[in-house]
């Protein structure tokens, strides 16, 4: 009797394992379709990079992939990234060089997706939306075509970036910054969180002897570069590199430089940036004075603001370094659903601003997806900025985001 009683609820234990099994292996799938899909960031230059690590035996040929007389563009990623490629090599023997740099960065598209549960679960600690949140991550456009078809690791250095944001909320601040670092060390575009720990050193939450974390992190992920007699300021000059390889206002980001003539380049950039600076300092001003306690509703919200606030306003960026804001995004439905139209759009203003560079043409112009970029910046803004304060107007931004969406 008393097996027949508990029968119901473990046969909806099998069932919901069976689901997630299924939806995972559906995930998967997804990507290995899209795994022989190749592209000219693949063709003439990580493929040529990954090629010449395999035939120089490893990373002891990491020198080798800064001289430009081996025929193929000087390296402009970081050192770990060779790492994850090298340790990968084996798989060789299996795979194509194009599938398996590829498979390296979808690994850490389920390490987003589970960070991203998480995240959820601290919400909603049981229940099913901490399972729908990891797999709206897994079949996310933006998710998939990053990694699957186009080969980038803009998810790589995102998920370390969501697994910080993790130890944020549950307040675990030493290893946050072990994971910051992580994520710096793959790529700079990381610097998007620095704003979050300002603000947690000014809510005395983080003491400040605790930001030495981060170099020390930072140079311990280049040891094996070092070792390899990678030079010690080559990791810099590296992201110099990526950062003044192309002279163009935008590329193909739906942002502010849209609407701009690359004429003036030389003139905006500094502009742009310092701009950048300003407002920056403008968001840290404002949390710093308003907010005395930060709730993981709010943390994820500033730091979702800073993601679509940040690669609007910037000079040169490309149109992947809005990844990471439509990750958090995707988080910020399972606080606060009215905001799922921003999460949606972010989608669909990636797409557009990819189709350049992925199939040569632009199925929608930029300009209008930099439109509803420049309407995600001010929505955003203002629920971070007024929502909380303007309780008592007639204005309800919550009521406002409801009937848009």
């Amino acid at each position: 009797m008393t097996m027949l009683s508990h029968f119901p609820n473990r046969l909806k234990r099998i069932f919901s394992i069976l689901v997630i099994l299924i939806l995972i292996s559906l995930a998967v799938i997804v990507r290995v379709f899209l795994f022989p899909y190749s592209n000219h960031d693949m063709t003439d230059a990580v493929i040529p990079w990954y090629d010449y690590l395999i035939k120089g035996g490893g990373l002891q040929a990491i020198n080798g992939l800064h001289d430009k007389a081996n025929g193929f563009p000087p390296y402009i990623y970081s050192p770990p990234y060779l790492y994850l490629l090298t340790l990968a090599i084996p798989l060789t023997k299996w795979m194509t060089t194009l599938e398996t740099i590829k498979l390296v960065s979808v690994v850490f598209d389920f390490l987003s997706a589970w960070s991203v549960f998480l995240l959820v679960r601290l919400r909603y600690p049981s229940g099913w939306k901490k399972w729908a949140a990891f797999f709206v991550v897994c079949f996310a456009p933006t998710v998939v075509i990053n990694s699957a078809y186009w080969g980038q690791f803009d998810g790589i250095y995102t998920a370390f970036l969501a697994v910080s944001l993790y130890f944020v909320c549950i307040k675990k601040y030493s290893l946050s910054l072990v994971f910051f670092a992580t994520a710096l060390a793959f790529k700079i575009q990381a610097l998007l969180f620095a704003p979050l720990f300002v603000v947690l050193l000014f809510q005395r939450k983080i003491v400040w002897w605790k930001f030495g974390i981060v170099p020390i992190i930072f140079f311990f992920w280049m040891i094996p570069a070092y070792l390899a007699g990678y030079p010690l300021l080559a990791p810099f000059t590296t992201y110099l590199g990526g950062a003044t390889q192309f002279q163009s206002l935008t590329m193909n980001t739906p942002n502010l430089y849209t609407f701009l003539p690359n004429q003036f380049y030389g003139l905006i950039v500094p502009l742009g940036t310092f701009t950048a600076v300003l407002v920056t300092l403008a968001l840290l001003w404002i949390v710093i004075q308003r907010e005395k306690e930060f709730t993981s509703e709010r943390i994820i919200l500033f730091i979702l603001m800073i993601s679509v606030v940040l690669p609007f306003i910037l000079p040169k960026m490309h149109e992947r370094y809005f990844y990471p804001a439509a990750l958090f995004a995707i988080i910020f439905i399972f606080y606060s659903p009215q905001t799922r139209l921003i999460a949606l759009s972010l989608q669909v203003t990636s797409l557009i601003s990819y189709t350049p560079f992925l199939i040569g043409d632009e199925l929608i112009p930029l300009s209008v997806a930099a439109c509803y970029n420049g309407i995600i910046v001010m929505v955003v803004c203002a629920m971070f900025c007024c929502e909380k304060y303007c309780a008592k107007t007639s204005f309800n931004l919550s009521v406002f985001l409801k009937k848009m969406s």
